[in-house]
């Protein structure tokens, strides 16, 4: 970590290169570290730090710029790694420009659906309260939220909510709503059922989805899988849930079956046999008499 600790001040000779417009000796000292930054030369910046006649607060303030101007290009990496490098003063990146360029990185991460470098980049730099709860952010972070769940993606919605002050209005509101829907009819037709139905749980979907077009396949397959690996616990959470009908469920009851006796698994297929009642079901495969 560089150490800024030294003590120059301006000469009678500087204050008159101000008056006349000429660059002082600092000046030219900190253009030149941003320059190194700029290119990612962050051995030869520190280099540069040591030799120039430059005060503790230029070294700083030499920084924090080679910081703003790489989140400005879009440079997030290049930013932390400049940022983990010095001993950056904290009070720096208090400045309302700091700040105002922090929060148009977070903003812009967050649009682009990017919650694992936001909260990276929250996490490594000093910032206000203020910010995090601008309506900007909390907007930005919103549509992320949106973003995530119209894929499917929980953990990464988990991430956002449990990162920013949501209001309980906003998890009401009918685009989160819908979102959430979206995310879940995309698992159930991936047979991902499981998963949905902790979208399902997590994010209080009313709404009637068992006759929508796909809803029955696609439970159908995340049965089959529950039960194919052997969690019938996961397998009725899922019927529980979704209400689907006897059919779906002795069919996919039979599959998940098959799985298992094909492993060998026996004991696992007597098992299935007694939670799914296959009597009731009317399950009559030959491999089973």
């Amino acid at each position: 970590m560089e150490n800024f600790e030294k003590n120059s001040e301006q000469s009678n000779a500087e204050e008159v290169s101000i008056a006349s417009g000429e660059l002082t000796a600092e000046e030219k000292a900190k253009r030149e570290v941003l320059s190194r930054l700029n290119e990612g030369l962050i051995d030869e910046a520190k280099e540069a730090l040591d030799r120039l006649d430059i005060s503790t607060d230029g070294g700083h303030e030499a920084v924090v710029e080679g910081i703003m101007a790489q989140f400005k290009k879009g440079e997030i990496d290049r930013a932390l790694k400049i940022k983990n490098s010095f001993d950056v003063d904290t009070r720096m990146l208090d400045s309302a420009d700091f700040q105002e360029a922090f929060k148009e990185v977070v903003v812009s991460l967050l649009e682009n659906g990017e919650i694992d470098l936001a909260l990276k980049v929250i996490d490594e730099f000093f910032f206000l309260d203020n910010v995090l709860e601008s309506v900007e952010v909390l907007e930005s972070a919103k549509k992320c939220l949106i973003l995530h769940l119209r894929k499917g993606n929980l953990d990464a919605a988990r991430d956002v909510v449990d990162k920013f002050d949501f209001s309980e209005e906003i998890f009401d509101s009918a685009e989160v709503q819908e979102a959430a829907k979206e995310g879940m009819m995309f698992l159930i037709k991936e047979g991902d059922a499981e998963h949905a139905l902790d979208i399902k749980r997590n994010f209080n979907i009313s709404e009637a989805i068992d006759d929508l077009p796909g809803t029955q396949e696609g439970v159908k397959k995340g049965i089959v899988e529950a039960v194919g690996r052997g969690d019938l616990d996961g397998a009725f959470d899922v019927i529980r849930e979704f209400h689907v009908s006897d059919e779906v469920i002795r069919a996919a009851a039979e599959e998940g079956a098959m799985t298992r006796l094909r492993m060998g698994l026996l004991d696992d297929v007597d098992d299935i046999r007694l939670r799914f009642d296959f009597s009731i079901l009317a399950f009559n495969s030959i491999e089973f008499r």
